[in-house]
Formats: structure tokens, sequence, C-alpha cells
């Protein structure tokens, strides 16, 4: 099979997936099909300019046949892989979990501050979700501990935390309760969306969406995912 007859294929198969997501007839085109569902469709709308150029290229390739299903132009192999990707990517999805799957430290606020002080020696960027009965409360992360040590220098610049704990961090969070759930059978596309979703409502980026069974605080956390997380996985502009 050539590159042309494979690349005409692909195209055929996201022309029909765009039909069965918008539940339209065989007369309604492509780019238009195309541009009203990526306004609902958070996948659509990343690859929308690739599956526009694509459907033009298709365009040109079979119109300007010498005959009946006679192809003469070829597109880059290059570009027959990455059709292929977007078909791969609106069919079957990569879900969350357990794409981000890890175990999770959790802190109480009763819980001294030092084990937290050892994880952030052994990491460029932590968060660390405050647990108490009932569930998550907060997060404390390296700018909420900078933020806090700055107010707690004795005189000759001396700090003693060996008695803290964790309620003291507290009320130095720049945004509390900065964090939402997702359920472990949400995809990669969803989890941007809510961290797009959350940048348009409060104007500040969220810092963490925690994975859980149903996507509530009441069930067992099974990952986290940030924003330059999701951001670096599917290769997007950052918000």
């Amino acid at each position: 099979m050539t590159n042309a007859e494979k690349f005409v294929n692909t195209y055929n198969e996201i022309d029909n997936w765009l039909s069965k997501r918008g539940k339209y007839d065989k007369y309604v085109p492509y780019a238009k099909k195309i541009k009203y569902l990526s306004s609902k469709d958070t996948r659509l709308k990343l690859f929308r300019e690739d599956l526009l150029s694509y459907g033009e290229l298709r365009n040109a390739i079979v119109h300007n046949s010498l005959k009946r299903d006679e192809i003469i132009a070829e597109p880059h192999k290059r570009v027959v892989k990455r059709f292929d990707y977007i078909l791969e990517e609106l069919k079957n999805p990569e879900k969350v979990f357990p794409r981000f799957s890890e175990q999770i430290t959790m802190l109480s606020p009763s819980s001294y501050i030092n084990p937290l002080l050892e994880q952030m020696g052994k990491a460029i960027f932590v968060q660390v979700p405050v647990f108490e009965q009932g569930g998550i409360v907060d997060i404390v992360n390296c700018q909420t501990v900078v933020r806090w040590l700055a107010n707690q220098m004795q005189p000759l610049g001396r700090l003693d935390v060996s008695n803290s704990r964790i309620s003291a961090l507290l009320p130095y969070i720049q945004y509390r309760q900065n964090f939402r759930f997702i359920e472990k059978g949400a995809t990669l596309y969803e989890a941007y969306e809510a961290f797009v979703d959350h940048q348009e409502e409060s104007k500040n980026h969220l810092d963490a969406l925690f994975i859980s069974e149903d996507g509530s605080n009441k069930s067992k956390i099974l990952g986290l995912i940030t924003l330059d997380e999701i951001v670096g996985t599917l290769g997007v502009k950052e918000l």
C-alpha cells in the first residue's frame, strides 16, 4: 500500500469517527465537522490545524488524480505517520491511570515538618497533600515552605524547625485548596482540559490534579498530575 493510499484510508476513518461523534450524515463536509466539534472536544481542538491541513491535502490527492481511484501524489512518510497518530489518539486516548500512578506521600496537619523538608531535599519540585479524616484539605509545596521559613528567622539568622508541624505552613499557602480530582478512567486530554478550565475560571494555575477511583476526595488517591507533566506528555504549549 502506498503512502497516499494509507493517508486516504486514515482520512476516511477519521471522517467516519467525526460523523459518529457528532451524529452527522454523510453530506456534512469534513472541515465543517472539525470546526464545530473542536469547540467541544479537547483532542480535536489540539489537532485542529493538522486535521484541517490534512483534509486539504487529501482533497488535492484525490481530486487531482488522472483517473478514478488513481492517486498521483504521495504524501511524505512523516505526514502519514502523524495522521495515523492522530487517528489513534481520537479512537484510543491514553488514560491518566496508570500513566500517572504513584504512591502519594500524605501528611496530617499534626505531622512534624522535618520529613517534608527531607523529601524536598531529594526532589526538584514536591507537592505534598495535607490529609485529615474525610480527605485532602490542602497542598504544601516548596514555595509554601520558603514563605514560611522567611517568617521564622531568629536573631543571628538561626532557624529551629524541630518542633514545627505542618499546620504552621497552611497560612502560607498562596492559593488555598488549589487542586481538583479526576477519576482514573479519564483520558490525558480530559486532565489537560481540567487545568485549562481552572485557569479560565480562577486566573491562576491549578497546583495539582489528584487521580482517585471515582474522581472524588473520598476514595483512595492513586496518583497526582501537575500542569508541567500533562503539558510535557501531550506536547502542547504552556498555559
